[in-house]
């Protein structure tokens, strides 16, 4: 086995612009579901959303066709995928495949989560306008 460097040099280097974004500065807050605030950040194949959870709010059981990992930056979340429940807190993430159930409820002090999709969630970039 071959051992491949981290950074790789294959390919050739872009000049692609980059975007240097502050989420909660410079992204338009979307409240698609009560008592949650979406702030996404989007490529044509990955989405980063920082969510924020207000005090006990609920994301009801739903599922989706894009990938999921979400992480809980603050607070606590209980959060049910498939047939398993389990309070996660700061740090703490979860990885969601395709069509998956799964839905939780933010703790008494709210909570603030970022979901990474892929490829980016269909219905926030709806909503985006994009």
């Amino acid at each position: 086995m071959t051992e491949q460097p981290y950074f790789d040099d294959a390919g050739e280097p872009s000049d692609a612009a980059p975007r240097f974004v502050r989420p909660t500065a410079d992204v338009a807050p979307l409240e698609l579901v009560p008592g949650l605030t979406f702030q996404p950040v989007s490529t044509d194949s990955v989405m980063t959303n920082f969510v924020t959870f207000e005090p006990d709010a609920v994301a009801d059981m739903h599922h989706h066709s894009e990938q999921q990992i979400a992480i809980v930056v603050s607070g606590e979340l209980t959060f049910t995928v498939g047939d398993e429940t389990r309070v996660i807190h700061a740090g703490d993430c979860v990885v969601i495949p395709p069509h998956v159930p799964h839905g939780g409820h933010a703790g008494p002090e709210g909570c603030t989560a970022i979901d990474v999709f892929t490829p980016p969630r269909a219905g926030i970039v709806d909503a985006m306008g994009h």
